[in-house]
């Protein structure tokens, strides 16, 4: 299960005018004698082939796909190691407290690198940053696998996360460096699909191989390989397609070939901002504005307690198939199917009939759709259903009743999610633009919390109140939140009207 994320929806109004607030340039003495009126601003021609937006359309998509297939493998890396809990507890000392400690530090390792990798792709480009992070995550894959003790491979997970979050969180960037703004938001769509795929799938993988009898650092050794692969594939294959730090280049290289220093790229004319604004506007800003604005904390924590229930599910499976229907550990990894489904037709009905409607009705000018809470609808079928989920999976698990049942929850709980995802998700970038990439770094902070928490607990909550009641409870939490959708639909515009960041509503 994966959770979606939102700069692949606010990668959107991303504009190529974007620069690195610091580029090193080559100073001769020509250049000391050069003003600031002389200065020859680089840019695209027409049609230049250096333009990633000219680039042919064939060979656009097989950069999508490479990009597509990585956010897979980030998204398989999360839960790979689940299905061999057995082999670990055996070989390491590693029970099922500190198994699951091992996905929230991945959890905590991705918000990490998230925060790291994000602005350094914006100041280097994107292609060294993907370079650099995946070789590091190929020999953190290798270390693990060698791994002799539990801290080891705790430490070693940290590290993955943290390398790995470069596939995920500088996708959608990508994505909008070639794409333009008509066929950007279908391909970011898209291409999320994959990730819903990969951590439904790892658990499935994991648990075949270790039913078979493949030894645990093989699960490592396959990451080892997939990111050597693509380790191997950005140096070789993939070209920059950060467009300021190619016109950083392309102005470097004219200063060295005519020898005239007044060529400069838009990122080289930039004002630099301080550490301590940088500090500010990356780590305190989100937190003061969510801090201010009740309509983005009922959001966070509502995408925060999703999140931290579709890692949850990662622990709970086991306990409910293999203590309930006696599974075996390949065949546990069977129940995330119904899950991914659930995803990839919750998406599908999102792109082909809630989207379109909505973008056909805007098209004709009528208010509702121009409203930010229009983006809401899919919540308000997600959230009760979501809740239903849970008291239908926790009294539907016994021996007398078939999994088939239990299974629909599953499917049920896939979709739900995926639609509270992008609703949510879709409504906070559309009522805090101003401020947008604060709010959603608001958002990933409380996921990421919530995600790293939850599986820390899971196991020890349905061990004790056994997996009918503590399902219940989760389902009645789950209730408790289904009317913040609902009051956000009725009142959104008044509250949006007394808020200092959020949008005003449209006359």
């Amino acid at each position: 299960m994966e959770r979606i994320d939102e700069e692949k929806l606010a990668s959107l109004p991303i504009h190529l005018e974007k620069a690195s607030e610091e580029t090193v340039c080559v100073v001769t003495e020509v250049a000391s004698r050069c003003s600031v009126t002389d200065t020859t601003v680089v840019g695209f021609e027409d049609g230049a082939a250096e333009n990633p937006q000219e680039w042919s359309r064939a060979y656009r998509w097989w950069l999508t796909s490479v990009f597509a297939f990585l956010c897979f493998a980030s998204t398989f890396a999360l839960p790979a190691p689940i299905g061999f809990a057995g082999q670990f507890v055996s070989e390491l000392g590693l029970d099922a407290e500190l198994l699951a400690l091992s996905i929230s530090l991945f959890v905590i390792g991705s918000f990490v690198g998230t925060w790291i990798w994000s602005p350094l792709s914006e100041q280097y480009g994107r292609r060294p940053i993907y370079i650099c992070s995946l070789a590091l995550f190929t020999c953190i894959q290798v270390g693990t696998a060698f791994a002799k003790d539990a801290a080891t491979l705790e430490c070693l997970r940290l590290l993955a996360g943290i390398f790995i979050a470069a596939a995920s969180s500088n996708g959608s960037a990508v994505m909008s460096d070639i794409w333009d703004a008509e066929t950007r938001e279908k391909v970011v769509v898209i291409t999320s699909i994959p990730g819903f795929i990969g951590s439904s799938f790892a658990p499935l993988v994991g648990g075949y191989m270790a039913q078979y009898g493949v030894h645990w650092p093989w699960i490592f050794w396959v990451l080892a390989i997939i990111g050597g692969v693509y380790t191997l594939i950005f140096i070789f294959l993939v070209p920059e397609t950060y467009a300021p730090a190619i016109l950083v280049r392309k102005a470097r290289r004219l200063r060295e070939t005519t020898g005239d220093c007044r060529y400069r790229a838009p990122a080289e004319l930039e004002s630099k901002m301080t550490v301590g604004a940088t500090c500010y506007h990356i780590l305190a800003k989100p937190l003061v504005i969510c801090s201010r604005e009740p309509v983005l904390i009922a959001v966070n924590v509502y995408l925060g307690f999703i999140s931290g229930c579709s890692y949850m599910l990662f622990q709970i499976f086991p306990i409910i198939f293999q203590g309930t229907y006696h599974f075996s550990s390949g065949e546990v990894g069977l129940v995330f199917i119904p899950a991914m489904v659930g995803e990839i037709l919750g998406l599908s009905i999102y792109i082909f009939f809630v989207r379109k409607r909505y973008l056909d009705r805007a098209k004709k000018g009528e208010t509702t759709a121009e409203s930010p809470e229009a983006q809401l609808t899919l919540a308000l079928w997600g959230a009760p259903i979501f809740a239903a989920c849970y008291f239908w999976l926790g009294w539907t698990s016994y021996p007398n009743i078939s999994y088939w049942v239990p299974f629909v929850s599953v499917f049920l709980i896939g979709l739900s999610l995926l639609w509270l995802m992008l609703a949510f998700i879709n409504y906070t970038i559309a009522v805090y633009l101003p401020v947008v990439a604060s709010a959603l770094a608001s958002s990933v902070f409380t996921r990421s919390i919530f995600g790293a928490v939850f599986p820390l607990f899971s196991n020890k909550m349905f061990d004790v109140l056994n997996p009918h009641w503590a399902s219940t409870l989760v389902g009645c939490i789950a209730l408790a939140l289904v009317p913040i959708p609902l009051v956000l639909r009725r009142y959104g515009p008044a509250l949006r009207a007394k808020s200092r960041y959020m949008r005003p509503s449209p006359q």
